[in-house]
């Protein structure tokens, strides 16, 4: 039996990102630029919309990465990429 909690925790260290379809990706790239839009001359931008901001930035830089390399996707360890796993629960 699995152990409900060594689960969550488990994946609470790992990200998987994946190809985004080319309508999804119209709707990410068109957030984005909304999104530059709305801040780009704020003084202050709200730490929720900043980390959703920097998540919509991976995910559309990875899928574009994914997509050339012919993989549809991948995982990303705690344990192996503490950099990016920081930056992205920022």
């Amino acid at each position: 039996m699995i152990n409900p909690i060594q689960l969550l925790n488990s994946l609470r260290r790992r990200i998987v990102l994946k190809v985004v379809s080319k309508r999804k990706m119209i709707n990410l790239r068109k957030k984005i630029l909304l999104f530059e839009e709305e801040f780009v001359s704020a003084d202050k931008i709200p730490v929720k919309r900043a980390r959703e901001y920097i998540r919509m930035c991976i995910k559309e830089e990875c899928s574009d990465i994914l997509e050339d390399k012919k993989i549809n996707k991948i995982v990303i360890h705690k344990e192996k990429h503490l950099e990016l796993f920081n930056i992205w629960n920022i």
